[in-house]
């Protein structure tokens, strides 16, 4: 229905959305695509299927908060009269040919009463417009009185509609193409007035169209004008005599060869460009603007039909009309409804909206349960929310008392590092990887070794230095025992330099003992007899020791070390 293939046409601006993303809009909806959709089913199971369809996708949208103004086929235009007749003749409706010319669509208008009828009971007004419903929700479309437009219809574009819902499904998807008009202009240039002519030239319910000419060629001619031009353009065709003159002169680009091709087919008809047409699509038509209303429900009136029309058990019936009921009762600040709260169950989230849960009580029916927003609770019932609210807090535990600490904060940590200082001269062992660089220890241990290796070599060069050359005090010895030796290599200088060889090198060299050494000083502990004297009186610059962040090091753990305490006396 509406213009041949613009669906296809506009595929490439249509956008998915879920039906979730309607919520508080207010659409217009043609009444008479939602009965065709549900006719066109094939065999189905289920009872007047377009009626059940009605009641699930209205008690949707309302529960959903938006707020559908639906509008009922009028009288059909006079340009519509041989189209509907062509489409009874279809559903082989021959019988009521000659009556339904004058475009009453008497069919149609039995079940849109019927549809009335259901929508009353749901306390949802319907509208009626004087000819097509798709021309009053484009126009209120237009004048933005709705958000939308519900239709299958594709010449809803051609009256004026901005916004277009099609292939409105339920369960399992729950998702509708939304056709937006801004991006039809922006993606494929068609504007109202090209989408106009493209009816005119390939045709719609109005138009037969122009016998020959396709879609992709009228796509390819409405590319070289703008929308505001096009119109005239066709007007134009017949009295415009610049065609021959060019045909005569061979002048002609690609783009007016196209366009004369057209352009000879369509003055084969005599009325085209049809301004009948152009002005049903393209007339500002005053319309009586109707509201989006919700009156109360009326279940005794909903059981009623839906016995006689769908044959539902009336159990059935109440589950699934009674969640309108306590929805209007909540949106109409507790209007009276015939239905108790009873209690808040529990928490709930519809798609990420604070919800409750609640148990109602119906005097007819019995207890029956609904999950509704909490803004409107809060609204409504203050009290009982707020009561709901407070059990669920949870008492705040108390503060435990802190347990005080006499030394300040970060001591503990700096006793432990002091206390793991070791000068004793013993082997030092060796802590875990990760729990030296946990503990920062890491440096200390080696300013000891230092300290215990410079302390020994100079003693040592101090004792030696009559037999030998200066030794250069920086040389790392490692491990001083009674057993060591202090081996030495001559270099081309005749300055004998002290190496660390590996074992199959000293084998081969002549080792110099430690004999001469004064034993007494070192025997136990050498370290502990040592002072910096023998650092001091070396050849060596003694700033390049560092001794004096050596001796600020020692002099701040005398209190830890009773053996770095005797050493730090001997340095000051």
């Amino acid at each position: 229905m509406g213009v041949k293939d613009l669906w296809n046409i506009l595929s490439p601006s249509c956008e998915k959305k879920s039906l979730w993303e309607l919520q508080g809009l207010t659409i217009a909806i043609d009444l008479s695509s939602w009965i065709v959709d549900s006719q066109s089913i094939g065999d189905n199971t289920q009872m007047n299927m377009y009626l059940r369809n009605l009641f699930f996708r209205t008690s949707y949208l309302l529960l959903l908060g938006v707020k559908p103004v639906f509008i009922l086929e009028g009288k059909a235009p006079s340009l519509k009269h041989d189209t509907i007749a062509r489409r009874q003749q279809t559903l082989k409706e021959s019988q009521t040919q000659s009556k339904n010319r004058n475009g009453n669509r008497g069919r149609l208008n039995c079940l849109q009463k019927r549809c009335e009828e259901l929508l009353m009971s749901l306390g949802v007004r319907c509208y009626k417009s004087e000819g097509e419903a798709e021309a009053l929700c484009s126009r209120l479309n237009e004048l933005d009185v709705v958000d939308a437009v519900i239709s299958q219809d594709s010449d809803c574009f051609l009256y004026g509609a901005r916004v277009v819902l099609r292939n409105f499904t339920m369960s399992p998807s729950y998702t509708c193409d939304m056709y937006r008009m801004e991006n039809v202009e922006a993606k494929l240039g068609l504007g109202r007035q090209k989408l106009l002519a493209l009816s005119l030239l390939c045709g719609c319910d109005y138009e037969a169209g122009v016998h020959g000419v396709g879609k992709q060629s009228a796509l390819k001619f409405l590319e070289t004008l703008s929308n505001d031009q096009v119109l005239d353009r066709l007007r134009g065709w017949r009295s415009d005599d610049l065609y021959e003159y060019r045909i005569k002169g061979s002048q002609m680009t690609q783009e007016e060869k196209l366009e004369h091709n057209i352009r000879k087919k369509a003055l084969l008809d005599p009325t085209f460009p049809s301004e009948d047409v152009i002005s049903e699509f393209m007339s500002a038509k005053s319309v009586d603007v109707p509201k989006f209303e919700w009156t109360k429900p009326s279940l005794p009136n909903f059981v009623t039909m839906a016995d006689r029309l769908l044959a539902w058990e009336d159990d059935y019936t109440c589950s699934k009309f009674l969640p309108l009921v306590t929805r209007w009762h909540l949106q109409h600040d507790g209007a009276e409804c015939g239905l108790r709260l009873l209690e808040i169950v529990k928490r709930r989230a519809v798609r990420g909206v604070a919800s409750y849960e609640l148990r109602w009580h119906h005097d007819g029916v019995g207890d029956l349960t609904t999950v509704e927003p909490v803004h409107l609770i809060e609204q409504v019932y203050p009290e009982l929310h707020q009561a709901f609210v407070q059990s669920k807090e949870k008492p705040k535990k108390g503060k435990g008392r802190k347990k005080k600490n006499d030394k300040e904060p970060g001591l503990d940590n700096i006793e432990n590092l002091l206390g793991k200082l070791d000068i004793s001269g013993k082997e030092i062992k060796q802590p875990n990887k990760k729990r030296s660089k946990q503990n920062g220890t890491k440096g200390l241990q080696t300013l000891d070794r230092f300290l215990l290796r410079e302390a020994t070599t100079n003693r040592m060069c101090d004792d030696i230095t009559s037999e030998s050359t200066t030794v250069c005090h920086s040389t790392p010895i490692r491990n001083i025992n009674h057993d060591s030796s202090f081996h030495y290599l001559s270099d081309e200088s005749g300055v004998d330099s002290p190496l660390r060889k590996n074992k199959t090198d000293l084998k081969s060299k002549k080792s110099l003992s430690l004999e001469n050494v004064n034993q007494e000083d070192i025997s136990e502990s050498p370290h502990l007899s040592l002072t910096f004297h023998s650092l001091i009186d070396c050849s060596v610059d003694s700033d390049a020791f560092n001794l004096s962040d050596i001796v600020n090091s020692i002099v701040a753990r005398t209190s830890v070390n009773p053996a770095v305490k005797i050493w730090a006396n001997n340095i000051k």
